[in-house]
């Protein structure tokens, strides 16, 4: 069984059809990258797995579990949780209160009862979040102001507020783009080594090569409809993936 089982999946917005029949696997323990032209249906994907949009059709199932019709924290609460395109960092604070805060707001439904309980923080928590400053090298940065950081490591200070929530699927959208060729392979050896501790990885991306380097298996979709499901060789090869991106 696949640890997240999509199918027949539908999102439509007026007459525009966001996501038409999708049908994806995710096994556990891979990276699965998403790829497409823009507007293709990638983002709207990742908000109707998360609970932010409702599908018109189909069915989501999480470890077997359906989850259709859940809220977002109630996703989140079951182990999906994901970053954004935006840097989504509390800049005033540090990058360690930034993690505090995140872990108090793993669950919740409300920002300000993360904020109620900042600073409180017990010994294994302490311990988990010690460890995550080690595994993304924000230790070193740990007394930083956030909003000093510059754009990669606020990704990966992104990443790192995602991984206080322990996650089993981690969804990460446009992890790399605008980053220096440094920071993506930063960036991409972070999340090769959050895969090689157990959790799975759904990834978004318009940069091909560290996707077509790194990805187990790459999903490609174009005007809402899944046109490819394979490895990144053979993705690299499929007809209908290079007219997607270059035209007939």
């Amino acid at each position: 069984m696949a640890l997240l089982e999509i199918r027949n999946l539908s999102k439509y917005f007026g007459g525009l059809r966001a996501l038409d029949q999708v049908d994806i696997d995710v096994s556990q323990g891979e990276i699965l990258g998403l790829i497409g032209p823009n507007g293709s249906g990638k983002t709207t994907l990742f908000n109707v797995i998360t609970g932010v949009f409702s599908p018109n059709n189909g069915s989501i199932r999480f470890r077997g579990e359906d989850i259709v019709g859940l809220k977002p924290h109630q996703v989140a609460k079951k182990g999906i949780i994901r970053t954004f395109q935006k840097d989504t960092v509390f800049g005033n604070f540090s990058v360690f209160d930034n993690l505090v805060i995140a872990k108090h707001m793993e669950f919740e439904k409300q920002l300000w009862k993360g904020l109620l309980k900042f600073r409180r923080i017990d010994p294994p928590a302490a311990a988990d979040l010690k460890e995550i400053l080690s595994l993304t090298g924000l230790d070193a940065y740990k007394d930083r102001v956030a909003g000093n950081l510059d754009t990669g490591w606020r990704r990966v200070l992104a990443l790192a507020t995602a991984l206080s929530a322990n996650p089993q699927l981690l969804l990460l959208d446009e992890p790399i783009t605008t980053l220096t060729p440094k920071m993506v392979e930063v960036v991409m050896d972070l999340i090769c080594k959050v895969r090689d501790r157990g959790t799975t990885v759904m990834l978004v991306e318009h940069n091909m090569g560290p996707i077509m380097d790194h990805c187990n298996r790459i999903v490609v979709l174009n005007f809402g409809k899944k046109i490819a499901d394979d490895v990144p060789k053979r993705i690299q090869e499929n007809k209908d993936v290079i007219e997607a991106y270059l035209g007939a």
